[in-house]
């Protein structure tokens, strides 16, 4: 019986985890949508959600635009990895648990 209030906590605190993680994820998702269009030089035209953006623009049309240039950075593609890795730990390990809780296990060879 032990085990499974080990099991049951552990599986409590993967939880928490993971719906912290799905909230930083959504509390951010601006910021991260803006490191996905700045891997190559981009035109920001907006904020936030309504931001457009145009790749490889000149200085003059990013004027034109009324927008802002930004610079690119070419490792701005291993921060949605990265993410992805975490994301995908956390869940596995609370979802393992969570079944070990419920007491589904995995049928056995014969």
């Amino acid at each position: 019986m032990s085990q499974k209030r080990a099991n049951l906590a552990k599986a409590l605190a993967w939880g928490a985890a993971t719906v912290g993680c799905y909230a930083v994820l959504f509390m951010y998702a601006d910021d991260l949508g803006r490191l996905a269009h700045t891997t190559t030089s981009s035109c920001m035209v907006g904020s936030g959600a309504e931001a457009m953006y145009y790749h490889k623009p000149t200085p003059e049309l990013c004027a034109e635009k009324g927008g802002a240039l930004l610079e690119s950075n070419k490792l701005n593609v291993l921060v949605p990895i990265i993410i992805a890795f975490i994301l995908s730990f956390v869940h596995g390990a609370f979802t393992g648990l969570f079944w070990d809780v419920v007491g589904l296990k995995a049928a056995k060879k014969k």
